[in-house]
């Protein structure tokens, strides 16, 4: 019945994100209003401690059922890129390795952040 609640708890903020996305003057993707909302209402505290763990562990645990039909779409486009398949690997490799960059750095910076408000405190 959790995972329940938890999906009711994505949904209505896809839904919402999609509504304001459509009132809004100006083009922003509503998957990123929601995506907001949901980052406001964790940093508020609104939800709880761990609002969505349930289904957050379902969604990481088959990413890459997730990301098969991104591949097939690729290969299906083969022909088209065909010649310039080693820039294509090459730009792939290179945001891969500074994804995993960045990544690493926001880590350790955040982990920086904690230890550094676990001195003030204590």
């Amino acid at each position: 019945m959790k995972i329940l609640k938890e999906l009711t708890i994505l949904f209505v903020l896809c839904f919402a994100g999609e509504a304001v996305s459509f009132a809004l003057p100006f083009p922003l993707p509503g998957s990123i209003i929601g995506m907001l909302l949901l980052l406001a209402l964790l940093f508020s505290g609104q939800l709880g401690s761990s609002p969505l763990e349930q289904t957050g562990g379902f969604f990481l645990d088959r990413m890459q059922l997730f990301l098969l039909p991104a591949t097939v779409s690729f290969i299906t486009v083969l022909d088209v890129v065909g010649d310039k398949i080693v820039i294509v690997i090459a730009i792939c490799v290179i945001t891969t390795v500074i994804t995993f960059a960045a990544t690493a750095y926001t880590v350790k910076a955040v982990m920086w952040l904690q230890q550094g408000a676990k001195r003030r405190d204590g």
